[in-house]
């Protein structure tokens, strides 16, 4: 993807709304700033007057104040008074400097808490499908190094442009006022150092464009190895691991050696440029002080003035590099921020749900959700269409309280209604109605408050038990834990633990079993209570046994909710008072376990394998225990 084809608007309009509420600390630095470079005017003043009348030349015009004290002063006098007053006026000027990087540092720092925290919630709030496509290191990386190369620029650059244009402004009038000759001859070379930097602005924006991206894919690789560590492992594929991470390494340091080579370059050219500058200068002078059109206080003031120029006008490259990068990196960021909501809707009248959903002619497919670029063509739009439709004229009618098995090979859409009945994709075809309500005009928190869902990954959280548990009821107490976990054939493990309920579980409850950790998901979605339980093969994990309590533990609460469990076992359907039998996206079956088992067609042909499987497990089991006992 191209990030600057996200941007709607210019870099400095989204600086300035970034700013906002800090602009007031900006404008104070900024002030401190200006005062701290009046101040700096002075001490050159000082010692032109001191050392013009050291060298005993004619001065003609002086301040007032400059009068009073350098008059009748002998040498020693002179240079003690002038070296205490240009120290004097040197601490002013740094101690307005530190009020400067002091303000400019609060108000930065405001802003990056702010840029984070509002990157944050907008991943919390847009569309599902955005992180089907993005990798999750590069979005770590522009939420965190991005926004840390915005926060610097603006805690050090963003008045430094300022400083430079002041000085600019300021000193250059001041040059000619001194001798307009010697001014020319001091600018010759400063078009030349402008010029430089604004090519070296456009070379290191593309630079830094790619390191940025090449730093953002070895992020990505290095987290998903990461996460999958005990997978490499297992298969052995560290070595091949390793290489792709050294390939990403390797494009990551082509890019940042391509971008030190830029500014190797332009560094070693200002330097040059500026020291050139700086001898024009000194030789010029001479010949205007050898002439007698200029004093040698006039050539100190002269030389410390175009010092104050040439310096902070090079380091205008250092600013436009950390502004090429900021440029980038907000581009980046901006990419996330510009991404669309989730859809909102209204809460209906009711506080709760009964749980009854009627579906009617619902088709899906994730080609046609929002944010997606649009095909081409009419053809390619029902190519790309085909590809993707997971689900297609869905009809069915679930009431409140039942419980429905969804039975189906991999890929035959199960998982997908799932998610659509939980908002995570938006339909476009078809209704589906909740009480009464269409599900895709509801607001999705209330929504989603209706439903407790265990998916086929269960994610679990890197803290205890407990906490763990209280994702789905935040105020939860020991006895309905320990009800939950009961309910979920669960409490008995976690009271061997050392510290039961205690225990933390590590990441992504690595600590667990399988097992374990689905039966800790389906504890946590009981905690929730909500009129509708969602298991998406959630047993698959478990022994016949423990699966078995747990669903007569959830029978014992039909009625009180609607259930829908996506499942693969016999035993499984068998507790459910009605079951869906999908395939290639479409309803093709629905009925009891004892109607579908005598149709012809896929249910009664998955019984059939199943209870064929049993029967050879069984017999080699009675084998394998006869010949223990010969044995």
């Amino acid at each position: 993807m191209n990030d600057n084809e996200k941007m709607e608007d210019g870099t400095a309009g989204q600086l300035w709304r970034l700013t906002h509420g800090q602009r007031g600390l900006f404008a104070a630095a900024a002030l401190a700033m200006i005062f701290a470079n009046l101040c700096l005017f002075v001490p050159p003043v000082l010692g032109k007057y001191a050392i013009d009348m050291v060298s005993q030349q004619d001065v003609t015009v002086m301040p007032l104040l400059l009068t009073a004290v350098f008059s009748d002063a002998g040498v020693a006098k002179l240079l003690w008074v002038a070296g205490s007053l240009s120290l004097l006026v040197t601490v002013v000027a740094g101690t307005f400097q530190y009020l400067r990087g002091r303000l400019t540092a609060r108000a930065s720092e405001a802003i990056a808490e702010k840029l984070r925290l509002g990157l944050y919630a907008r991943l919390h709030a847009i569309r599902a499908s955005f992180f089907d496509e993005e990798k999750t290191g590069d979005l770590v990386q522009r939420c965190s190094s991005d926004v840390e190369t915005v926060r610097a620029f603006l805690a050090s650059n963003l008045v430094d442009i300022s400083r430079s244009v002041l000085l600019l402004i300021c000193v250059v009038p001041v040059l000619f006022w001194i001798d307009s000759t010697l001014a020319w001859v001091s600018l010759c070379l400063m078009p030349i150092l402008i010029l430089g930097s604004t090519i070296f602005f456009s070379r290191v924006k593309t630079g830094f464009l790619k390191s940025d991206e090449a730093e953002g894919l070895m992020t990505a690789c290095l987290q998903e190895n990461l996460t999958g560590i005990r997978v490499v492992r297992a298969f052995n594929r560290q070595a091949f691991e390793i290489g792709k991470f050294a390939q990403c390494n390797d494009d990551y340091r082509e890019c940042e050696y391509q971008m030190m080579k830029i500014m190797a370059c332009f560094w070693g050219l200002s330097d040059f440029i500026s020291f050139s500058q700086v001898g024009i200068v000194l030789i010029g002078g001479a010949f205007r002080v050898q002439s007698g059109h200029l004093s040698l206080g006039d050539l100190f003031a002269f030389i410390t003035y175009v010092s104050m120029v040439i310096w902070p006008l090079r380091h205008l490259g250092r600013v436009l590099v950390d502004s090429g990068m900021s440029m980038v990196a907000l581009n980046r960021i901006n990419y996330i921020l510009s991404q669309p909501e989730e859809s909102t809707g209204q809460p209906p009248e009711i506080a709760r749900a009964s749980g009854a959903l009627s579906i009617r002619h619902l088709s899906f497919g994730y080609g046609s959700q929002p944010g997606k670029v649009e095909t081409e063509s009419p053809q390619d739009a029902e190519e790309e269409q085909a590809a993707t439709t997971m689900l297609q004229d869905i009809n069915l009618d679930i009431k409140a309280g039942e419980t429905l098995a969804v039975a189906g090979a991999p890929g035959s859409g199960k998982t997908t209604l799932i998610a659509v009945l939980l908002k995570l994709y938006e339909y476009r075809h078809g209704s589906i109605v909740l009480d009464g309500y269409e599900l895709r005009d509801l607001d999705k928190h209330w929504l989603r408050n209706q439903f407790a869902v265990v998916f086929q990954e269960p994610f679990l959280f890197s803290r205890s038990i407990t906490n763990n548990l209280r994702v789905g009821c935040t105020d939860a107490n020991s006895d309905q834990m320990t009800a939950a976990c009961r309910d979920a054939a669960l409490h008995d493990s976690i009271m061997n633990f050392t510290d039961r309920y205690e225990t933390v579980i590590g990441e992504r409850g690595v600590s667990l079993s399988g097992g374990q950790r689905q039966r800790l998901a389906i504890a946590r979605a009981l905690m929730k209570d909500a009129p509708i339980l969602i298991l998406d093969d959630a047993l698959s994990a478990v022994d016949s046994r423990t699966e078995k309590a747990i669903l007569e533990a959830l029978r014992s609460r039909a009625g009180s909710r609607t259930t829908l469990i996506v499942a693969h076992r016999l035993s499984t359907f068998r507790h459910a008072d009605r079951i869906a039998v999908m395939d290639g996206g479409r309803i093709v079956q629905l009925g009891t376990h004892t109607e579908l088992s005598r149709q012809a067609g896929q249910y009664q042909r998955l019984c059939v394998i199943q209870k064929e499987l049993e029967s050879t497990m069984q017999a080699d089991f009675i084998l394998t225990n006869k010949g223990n006992h010969h044995a």
